[in-house]
């Protein structure tokens, strides 16, 4: 069953390079209440910083406002907005649950997603390829003007 969960992770992303090891950690950490090992938090942190950074470099290449790219950056980085990102692209089907009802909370799918960025780039180390699962996922249109 694992080898098509991590076939569907890589589609969902377009990334083909994340080894199943790596994508098996993060949906089974995330998946599980209580503390996360530090490595996928370590994950987490570089997507989140990967988002942002690419969020500031295309603001300032197109001459958005400082103001405009703050905002957006607010959005996208807001747990409850993550969670929504996380659910509508599936990413929630993907993570082993340990809770009663097994409904993921906000926390779990926000920490998935953005260890899921980062672990694109520990991947491929292409900015690129970050932008296109960022894309793919639906965090934002990097691309919109």
């Amino acid at each position: 069953m694992f080898p098509i969960i991590a076939s569907s992770v890589r589609t969902l992303v377009g990334c083909q390079a994340l080894p199943n090891t790596v994508i098996a950690e993060i949906f089974t950490a995330a998946g599980i209440s209580g503390s996360h090992p530090e490595a996928i938090r370590a994950l987490a942190h570089v997507g989140e910083t990967a988002i942002s950074f690419l969020i500031a470099s295309i603001g300032a290449k197109k001459n958005v406002s400082q103001d405009i790219m703050a905002n957006l950056r607010a959005q996208v980085m807001d747990v409850n907005y993550q969670e929504f990102v996380a659910r509508r692209s599936g990413i929630e089907a993907f993570l082993e649950r340990d809770f009663s009802d097994g409904r993921v909370g906000f926390i779990q799918l926000s920490l998935a997603l953005n260890a899921l960025i980062g672990a694109v780039w520990q991947a491929t180390q292409n900015l690129e390829d970050v932008a296109r699962a960022i894309m793919r996922l639906g965090c934002v249109n990097l691309c919109q003007n």
